[in-house]
């Protein structure tokens, strides 16, 4: 009779929790089990690990195999169980000292020949162990290991084969740390897009500075044709850069949901995602049996954009109501919550109508007014209340198109944004606060209004019957374009800009009260 034990890690959302993985060897007829919770995955592994064994070791120990996943209680998934089961069964048959694995976790899949594959979600492990004082490194699959260098700081042995790796074990009291900085390989980044390729559409490109200062979720509105998606996609070329932390971040998302290539060719850059509008609401949120981070947490500390907005499902537009408030969004299953983060910029653009060109007198609007109605009942107030920017993008005239007027580049708008960032972390004592998640109270001391603008803001709110979230994301507003400004209080020009990127769903009513 025989024991061993051995620590790996599975996920849950994005966070990885750390499993005990025990096999007692004993005399009987041949018999692998595995319990504890295991999913088919890694009920399966059993035949991975059988067969990787005898073609690497030679043998695969006769009698009764019992492998205990603790804590008991947990749901466990993923093909990471395949290293830390074989190496326990190994260890118990002396095949190699288990102690030089006592303060590592241990992760990785096998191929029937004893290969090491890389499993999603390492990055989350890796993290766990930075921030636990219980483990001091990582063993895991070379190809993984790569990624797990990205947090810094850690023990990680990378090996290409289960063989390889016992054959370390036996020769050596120690394992050696992998000499590889995934930070330092990371490709410069490139931005092709610049303001400098928009003509006219003056508002628009003021609305995206403002959207970049404060943080604001921003709305187009217009005609075909009319640049709303060429400036949305210009908006990363004015944001800050992301930091370091908020990157690990980012790719612990991007590794959970298996897209470790794409992570590595945006390592540093600020994710943007563009979901089609046909998407699902598990797709854009998130979810599955096994819940999987959606187009909102892969766009985590990014931008989402969602071209064509009003054709996006209803049911898809209203999941979208609590992550933009909280910053995340909480799957629940009968055995399990996962809580994903999703704290993302949203960016969308539509056309007035089915047709696209309500309004213009050429080409003529062919929308029938039930067809418009229809259209537009897809857009909720409760989710245009939440977009803090709803500005209308006209058609350009040929003149307008062709003028040889130059506007300001995109690395000089940056430069303005970076200021009014900085004017807001000072005020919040914050590297991550923007003006965009104020609360209440901090709107009353940080925007205190005066006697002339008091007045000039009630006036607009009887006028338009502003929501109370509307009257505080206009204050939000205008205190960012005070600070473009460098400007220490909100005056009656900010208040009045403010205003003026809060009138689409008063436009909605002209739209349907026109017909």
């Amino acid at each position: 009779m025989s024991t061993a034990v051995v620590a790996t890690a599975c996920l849950v959302g994005i966070d990885a929790r750390v499993i005990s993985v025990e096999v007692h060897l004993q005399r009987g007829l041949p018999r692998f089990d595995i319990v504890g919770l295991p999913d088919n995955t890694i009920k399966e592994s059993r035949i991975r690990i059988v067969s990787a064994i005898k073609n690497t070791l030679g043998e695969f120990p006769l009698g009764r195999v019992i492998v205990n996943l603790s804590p008991a209680n947990l749901n466990k998934s993923g093909a990471g169980f395949d290293l830390p089961i074989a190496l326990v069964i190994l260890a118990a048959t002396g095949s190699f000292p288990i102690d030089i694995l006592k303060n590592y976790l241990v992760v990785g899949e096998l191929s029937l020949l004893g290969e090491l594959r890389s499993v999603d979600g390492i990055l989350s492990i890796a993290d766990e162990i930075k921030n636990s004082s219980s483990w001091q490194g990582l063993v895991c699959g070379v190809n993984n290991a790569k990624e797990a260098s990205l947090v810094k700081g850690l023990n990680i042995f990378g090996a290409s084969d289960l063989l390889s790796l016992v054959k370390q074990m036996k020769d050596s009291p120690t394992l050696p740390s992998l000499s590889y900085n995934a930070w330092d390989k990371k490709p410069p980044l490139k931005n092709e897009l610049d303001f400098l390729d928009v003509k006219g559409q003056e508002k628009g490109k003021r609305a995206l500075e403002v959207a970049a200062t404060g943080d604001h979720h921003l709305l187009y509105f217009g005609p075909p044709g009319s640049g709303k998606t060429m400036l949305a996609k210009r908006l990363s070329s004015i944001l800050p850069e992301i930091s370091t932390r908020q990157a690990i971040e980012v790719a612990k998302i991007h590794s959970v949901a298996g897209l470790t290539t794409k992570m590595f060719d945006n390592l540093g850059s600020r994710p943007f995602r563009e979901p089609h509008h046909n998407i699902s609401t598990a797709g854009l949120i998130g979810g599955g049996g096994n819940p999987r981070p959606g187009e909102i947490s892969l766009a985590h500390h990014g931008i989402l954009f969602l071209d064509e907005f009003a054709e996006f499902s209803r049911s898809a537009l209203d999941s979208l109501r609590q992550p933009l408030e909280s910053g995340y969004v909480i799957i629940s299953r009968a055995k399990m919550n996962v809580r994903f983060p999703c704290r993302f910029q949203l960016i969308a653009a539509m056309n007035p109508c089915p047709c696209g060109y309500y309004g213009l007198k050429k080409p003529r609007c062919r929308c029938r007014p039930a067809q418009i109605q229809k259209y537009l009942a897809k857009l909720s107030g409760p989710i245009i209340d939440r977009i803090d920017l709803q500005v209308e993008i006209p058609n350009l005239s040929y003149e307008q198109m062709n003028e040889t007027k130059v506007g300001h580049s995109s690395a000089f708008i940056k430069q303005r944004v970076k200021k009014a960032i900085i004017r807001q972390q000072n005020r919040f004592n914050s590297l991550d606060r923007r003006n965009a998640s104020m609360s209440h109270r901090e709107l009353e001391k940080f925007v205190p209004l005066g006697v002339a603008e008091k007045k000039f803001f009630a006036q607009a709110m009887h006028k338009w019957n502003f929501s109370n979230r509307s009257h505080d994301k206009i204050l939000k507003i205008a205190r960012t374009t005070a600070d473009l400004a460098q400007r220490d209080s909100v005056g009656i020009v900010d208040i009045a800009e403010a205003l003026n990127y809060r009138l689409f769903d008063k436009k909605l009513d002209i739209f349907e009260n026109s017909y």
